[in-house]
């Protein structure tokens, strides 16, 4: 058996990677969650160089619980449900999770995916309606993922516009 010596993994090239990594699970997670989320409501978002739509209150308000109810329970997870709800409920008394919303669309929006209705009409309120009523009935499983619907090309052309690639996250 061959022994290589120990690593000091205590420098900032490990520790720039390690918190890439990190901090890539958790926005993936917080996006899955949106996606899910704009995914029940009758949204998306897509590749295009348009502005944003218009979000009503109401549907922002279903898109942010739903960021503070997934940051909960990645930052949580054994608190469980009753808890997760609570303090995503106080996130969005806070501002945090309508602040947390902001963000992650603008940063979205300048990678060039940009929020759209999927149906030409309208919203999705039976969706809505249903997201409401589970939140209000305390009923908050963690939404399932939505289906992947960005093709290959789509996919390709946004890692491409990443900065850190996966090589840069290997020591």
């Amino acid at each position: 058996m061959r022994v290589t010596p120990p690593t000091n993994i205590g420098t900032m090239p490990i520790a720039d990677k390690v918190h890439r990594y990190v901090n890539a699970n958790y926005y993936k997670t917080l996006l899955t969650a949106l996606q899910a989320a704009a995914d029940e409501v009758g949204c998306a978002f897509a590749l295009s160089h348009r502005a944003d739509e218009y979000i009503p209150a109401d549907i922002r308000e279903h898109l942010a619980f739903h960021l503070a109810l997934a940051r909960e329970q990645y930052l949580r997870p054994t608190l469980g449900p009753i808890a997760h709800c609570a303090n995503a409920e106080s996130c969005m008394e806070d501002g945090f999770a309508m602040m947390l919303l902001d963000d992650i669309m603008a940063a979205l929006s300048a990678l060039g995916l940009n929020w759209q209705i999927k149906s030409v009409e309208y919203y999705d309120r039976t969706g809505l309606h249903k997201a409401q009523d589970r939140r209000r009935n305390g009923g908050f499983p963690p939404l399932s993922p939505a289906s992947p619907e960005a093709s290959t090309t789509e996919l390709d052309l946004l890692a491409s516009a990443l900065p850190v690639t996966a090589e840069e996250l290997q020591v």
